[in-house]
């Protein structure tokens, strides 16, 4: 569901400060997408929305969410729109979101840190 050496990369190359300060504004970028995508008729919803929101959670290591964006983003390149799942993202979004505070949590918890640098997910 995650790419944890993609977390642990990003997370070690901006340090745990500018880590949540990411992390944080990724969470109100993926939910304000998805926000736009269930609020959008099915003929609306474009690649490019579709692409944005798979490139944010790749680089984020949300490798599930990244991949679901993938196939819906090729379900509309083939005229299969009607195959495009918004609560399936949804979903996928929230268990990787569960997933991922839960991995920081247990990482700090295993190193030792008292400190809370794992950022809460962000609910709408």
């Amino acid at each position: 569901m995650l790419d944890w050496d993609r977390i642990t990369a990003l997370k070690r190359d901006l340090g745990n400060r500018e880590f949540s300060i990411v992390a944080k504004l990724f969470f109100v970028e993926v939910e304000a997408s998805l926000k736009k995508l269930a609020e959008s008729a099915p003929k609306e919803i474009t690649q490019s929305d579709l692409h944005a929101l798979k490139l944010s959670a790749s680089n984020m290591g949300f490798r599930q969410l990244a991949m679901e964006c993938q196939i819906a983003e090729h379900a509309l390149d083939v005229g299969a729109d009607d195959e495009f799942q918004i609560d399936s993202l949804r979903c996928t979004y929230r268990l990787s979101q569960v997933a991922f505070s839960e991995g920081l949590k247990t990482e700090l918890t295993d190193t030792g840190i008292k400190s809370q640098t794992a950022p809460e997910p962000h609910h709408s």
